[in-house]
């Protein structure tokens, strides 16, 4: 999946203090309107979460 400038310049504005690379997926789910983001991280889950998408961490 190819990264846009808008993906970039969306992760920099996202409130919170997420790592750039975890914007920068939340920012890319968004855009691409993903069913569901699965990740372990804590932080990313609930930044992506806060952001309106469904979540889901493996194990959980």
């Amino acid at each position: 999946m190819d990264v846009t400038r808008s993906d970039l310049m969306y992760a920099a504005a996202l409130p919170g203090q997420l790592r750039s690379a975890d914007a920068i997926h939340v920012a890319t789910a968004i855009r691409l309107q993903t069913d569901k983001l699965v990740a372990y991280d804590h932080d990313l889950l609930l930044a992506a979460t806060e952001s309106g998408l469904t979540t889901a961490s493996p194990g959980a």
